[in-house]
């Protein structure tokens, strides 16, 4: 509207400053009203809608100039076309506040529906205004000049007319669903048939232009017919403000009173809050406080504090109470568990004392045992070795048999009273399996036999000769194992396999598999517990102590192994042993189990014995004068202590259990009498089994256990002054190495062990010798060590030397070819002269005169192979 005010103050006035100020003036207005609104607002695209505005603002400032300079010419000077610049920049900043307005629209109408039509009538009368007020201003230049209007600009006329015809219809629907009273109806109604006159006369003008140049419709009644609907259409959007701001207004009263009762209900909700909040603070969260504290010192685990109850019967005194409960209940609890724990510790404490005092029972018993024991398989040596019929010698070998069981029990209840108390020690060393397996055999075959029972042996060939690993131990085991395989079994036999364990170089797997009774399915739950056996009978059918396999179980547990069985009733039984060793360097160490090599024999000793039980005593002096040593007596610790500080020994046994001062207090004070020589005299620990291993520490030199051969007596006492082993010579001081293997495995058996050293010993020789002579001196080391202890066990003592000097020799210097000529040159006699040897020694071993010439068989066969080496 503001734009037909200025065209037309220029066009009709001389001075047209007037009017043109005031149209620029609210123009301005309005611009910057706008500006400050959008500013203020919060609308979701503020930043856009500033920015144009900002920019449309801007170009209607510059735009100014335009009708500035048309306003200081002369009025018939004047041209309405020249400021078209300046109407486009007010279009543009009109469709910029107009777009405002829609964004207003669609915001207010989230709110407010009537309020949203409200600004959508206003804003539809502004488009309307716009697009009328642009073809009055695009198509003044061809009206003055009557100039036909071109395709291009008709089509846009016609577009014009399209738009806010539609817009009107859209606007007179709208005023149709507002109510009667807002009076839109009549005033849309008038905009819309005077803005169709005014549009009639510019469709009669345009449609008649014929291109004469001259004008062809007065430019102020152009401007006049333009303005004529100008405020129709601007009638509706004022009428529509109108609305708007008196809607505004009521809704801002209507804010106002919600406000206020918002406010005293917010006043009143404050007091009633503040009143709640003190009763909460008392009823509440006082409480809460009180439980979150009980609830602390519950979990720090203090129960002697008492939790205060408050007085009130609500729901959070309801809860302490349970809690002051529940710390009155695990108070009781709590002291019963003590008192629980306390018995129990008092119940473990007593079957502590009671396995402890059992186990000491069970030592002390066997130490009593022991010793009496002792002097009956003493007495039976000595008899052995006297002139006796052959009747009284075979007495003497069932007595000598029974007490060899009787002692095996005792040894059975003495590892197992190391096992329960802990005292086991694993000896690990270097040692022969075979030669270890042999001993086994040589010691359990006569017991297979005499049962008629087939025995036998297989050992791996892939096992390495030389192992490391507690041989005594593995000897034990293998005893016990064949021994109850011997024992329940009547018919049939019993092997012995001995394998590596598939994936496990680090040990052995071990079978024991019987033809036997077998064990009964209910008795495998207790069969490896001490004094446990398949059911009362077998012990009354067959002996023992039922600690066997208990023994067998402990010492596999002590060194890392296993056992495991198999059984069927009837058919037999198969024992599994899995025995822990690792691969042996037969250079690096001396091999345990290996026959000792042989030294010069005992020099006459003086031997102090203190022993107090008197058959023990006579036992050991008589075994010690018989072989020229010089023995002084004594009955008491304090007697040895003594008899050893004032007196010079070469040895002194000293028994570990002797009434007042006992056999470890007086090695002490041996050791401690500060004497050069006499503080340091060899002491030998002689005990029947009842002391700890750690009796050693005292400052002995050995130990000998009770009951002990004459040759146990004379290899401890060789070890104790400074010499390897000689049991092999004091056992042929007796008997002889054959004759002894007669009385350990039968005469029989002898046989049988000298065939099998006759027959597999001379290839084992040539082998030997073949391989010195190929270059092969580490595969001649292993073949001459096992040569070696096959002739040491057998008592070939000249053979087992030469391969002893063999395995030692070095292979640098020769040696080594000179020890394997030596050992050929001795193989062309060895074994038919020691065939002859060990006839001789069978055909005597039970006739006194043979006995009395056992030293001279030896000589006889010594000077055999003196000559020919």
């Amino acid at each position: 509207m503001e734009i037909g005010s200025v065209g037309v103050a220029l066009l009709r006035d001389d001075d047209p400053s007037a009017g043109v100020q005031l149209g620029l003036g609210a123009m301005l207005d309005a611009w910057q009203r706008a500006e400050a609104a959008l500013a203020a607002s919060s609308l979701p695209d503020r930043d856009r809608l500033i920015g144009r505005l900002s920019r449309a603002g801007e170009a209607f400032q510059t735009a100014r100039r335009y009708v500035d300079a048309e306003a200081a010419l002369p009025r018939a000077e004047r041209d309405a076309n020249r400021i078209e610049p300046w109407r486009m920049a007010v279009y543009d900043l009109a469709a910029a506040i107009d777009a405002l307005g829609t964004s207003v629209g669609r915001e207010l109408r989230a709110h407010d529906l009537q309020l949203g039509e409200l600004v959508a009538i206003r804003q539809m009368s502004f488009t309307i205004r716009d697009r009328y007020s642009r073809q009055c201003s695009a198509f003044r230049p061809a009206v003055q000049l009557d100039t036909p209007l071109t395709p291009a600009e008709r089509d846009r006329w016609r577009e014009d007319i399209g738009a806010y015809a539609a817009l009107w219809a859209q606007m007179q629907r709208i005023a149709l669903q507002l109510p009667e009273e807002t009076g839109f109806a009549p005033l849309v109604a008038e905009g819309l048939r005077r803005t169709e006159a005014a549009q009639s006369v510019m469709t009669r003008t345009l449609d008649g232009l014929s291109g004469s140049g001259r004008p062809a419709f007065d430019a102020a009644a152009w401007s006049e017919n333009c303005v004529s609907a100008y405020s129709s259409i601007l009638g509706v959007g004022s009428h529509a403000l109108d609305l708007e701001t008196r809607r505004a207004d009521n809704s801002r009263a209507e804010a106002f009173r919600t406000g206020a009762v918002s406010t005293a209900v917010l006043l009143l909700v404050g007091v009633l809050g503040f009143i709640s909040l003190s009763f909460v603070r008392t009823r509440l969260s006082a409480p809460m406080r009180n439980i979150e504290a009980a609830l602390a010192t519950l979990r720090a685990g203090d129960l002697d504090t008492p939790i205060q109850v408050p007085r009130w019967n609500d729901e959070p005194s309801a809860i302490i109470r349970a809690l002051e409960g529940f710390r009155l209940e695990a108070l009781e609890a709590r002291r019963m568990r003590l008192r629980i724990d306390q018995t129990r510790d008092e119940m473990v404490k007593h079957s502590e004392k009671l396995g402890r005092t059992k186990s000491q029972f069970l030592a002390n018993m066997s130490h009593e045992i022991r010793t009496p024991l002792h002097g009956i398989l003493g007495t039976v040596q000595l008899l052995a070795q006297s002139r006796v019929s052959d009747e009284q010698r075979s007495w003497v070998q069932a007595l000598d048999q029974s007490g060899r069981l009787l002692r095996d029990i005792l040894d059975d209840i003495l590892d197992f009273t190391r096992l329960e108390s802990g005292r086991i020690r694993v000896d690990t060393a270097m040692f022969s399996l075979t030669e270890r397996i042999a001993m086994v055999n040589a010691t359990i075959r006569a017991s297979m036999e005499r049962k008629g029972l087939d025995f036998t042996v297989e050992i791996d060939p892939e096992l390495p000769e030389v192992l490391c690993g507690d041989a005594g131990k593995l000897g034990q085991i293998l005893l016990n194992l064949l021994g109850n395989a011997a024992k329940f079994t009547k018919q049939g036999g019993v092997r012995l396999t001995v394998a590596g364990d598939a994936g496990r170089p680090d040990r052995l797997r071990i079978t024991v598999a019987d033809t036997g009774i077998g064990i009964a399915p209910e008795a495998l739950a207790h069969i490896f517990e001490p004094f446990s056996q398949a059911d009362g009978s077998v012990a009354r059918r067959f002996g023992g102590s039922g600690l066997g396999l208990a023994v067998c179980r402990g010492l596999l547990d002590a060194l890392g192994g296993d056992i495991d069985l198999q059984t069927e009733v009837g058919r037999g039984t198969s024992f599994t042993v899995l025995f822990p060793v690792s691969r042996g360097d037969h250079d690096a160490a001396p091999v345990a189990g290996v026959a000792d090599e042989l030294v010069d024999e005992l020099p006459n000793l003086h031997v102090l014995v203190a022993e107090d039980n008197p058959v023990n005593a006579l036992i050991v002096r008589t075994m010690l004068e018989r072989d020229g040593h010089r023995v002084r007596h004594v009955e008491t610790g304090g007697d040895a202590v003594a008899a050893a500080v004032a007196e010079d020994f070469d040895v002194v046994l000293m028994d570990l259990a002797m009434p007042g001062l006992d056999g470890t207090s007086a090695c002490r004070q041996i050791r401690a009498c500060g004497h050069p020589t006499r503080a340091v005299v060899p002491v030998l620990a002689v005990s029947a089994g009842g002391a700890s291993a750690d009796d050693i520490d005292a400052g002995f030199d050995g130990r000998l256990e009770k009951p002990f051969h004459r040759e146990d007596l004379f290899s401890a006492l060789a070890t104790a002054i400074g010499l390897r082993s000689v049991r092999r010579a004091t056992r042929r001081e007796s008997l002889g190495a054959i004759g002894e293997q007669a009385r350990d495995l039968g005469v029989e058996g002898a046989r049988k062990l000298v065939s099998l050293y006759l027959t597999s010993q001379p290839p084992l020789l040539a082998k030997t010798v073949a391989s010195v002579r190929l270059g092969d001196h580490d595969q001649a080391r292993v073949l001459a060590h096992r040569l070696r202890g096959a002739a040491a066990h057998i008592g070939a003592d000249d053979m087992a030397a030469a391969a002893a000097t063999l395995e030692r020799a070095a292979a640098d210097d020769g040696a080594i070819v000179v020890a394997a000529e030596v050992l050929a040159k001795l193989g062309q006699t060895h074994f038919t002269a020691f065939a002859a040897y060990a006839e001789d020694e069978l055909a005597g071993v039970w006739s006194n005169a043979a006995a009395k010439d056992r030293a001279a068989i030896d000589r006889a066969y010594q000077a055999t192979f003196s000559a020919n080496t």
